[in-house]
């Protein structure tokens, strides 16, 4: 019994939730896709300056989310380039534990991401910019739910019956 309980969640995950997601955010682009986004009048006479400040925190961390992601695409690189050269027996598990390693960076960046998007949150002056904003995090939700499904990927069990850990450092101990 609990088996097909647990069969129905993680359909309900595998399958249906990332199509509600993907389906509202395909309503939202259409909805929104011919919104003519205005200009507003300032509320307060500092507005421009708080605009300004916080566009140059929106840049920095833009820099920040494109620095994460930078650098955790040379790393994977680097680490399968020196794979290539490793005996034949290591080279599933440390795919494995390298695409796992990517995975958790590029969920690093989309949080970056994120993150600035809710700073233009902050500065967004009418609707239409708000849900366009909202789109745009609802897509980056559905690819963090997707990377976070294949670090579980990851971590399931392999052909032999091994358990596949995110551990990366074969030095460390347990290896």
């Amino acid at each position: 019994m609990e088996k097909n309980g647990s069969r129905i969640k993680n359909a309900l995950q595998d399958y249906f939730l990332p199509l509600i997601l993907f389906a509202g955010l395909v309503a939202l682009m259409a909805i929104f896709k011919d919104q003519h986004l205005g200009d507003h009048a300032p509320l307060i006479p500092q507005e421009h300056k708080i605009d300004l400040v916080v566009g140059y925190i929106i840049i920095a961390v833009e820099i920040a989310t494109a620095l994460v992601i930078l650098i955790g695409l040379l790393r994977a690189t680097i680490s399968y380039i020196r794979l290539q050269f490793t005996r034949a027996e290591h080279q599933t598990t440390s795919l494995t534990h390298i695409r796992a390693h990517l995975a958790h960076v590029l969920i690093l960046g989309l949080e970056f991401a994120i993150a600035s998007e809710i700073l233009r949150l902050a500065i967004a002056p009418n609707t239409a910019e708000i849900m366009i904003l909202f789109t745009k995090v609802l897509l980056r939700s559905l690819l963090n739910f997707i990377l976070e499904r294949e670090i579980q990927t990851c971590e399931t069990p392999d052909s032999a019956g091994n358990l596949i850990s995110q551990q990366t450092n074969p030095d460390e101990p347990g290896h």
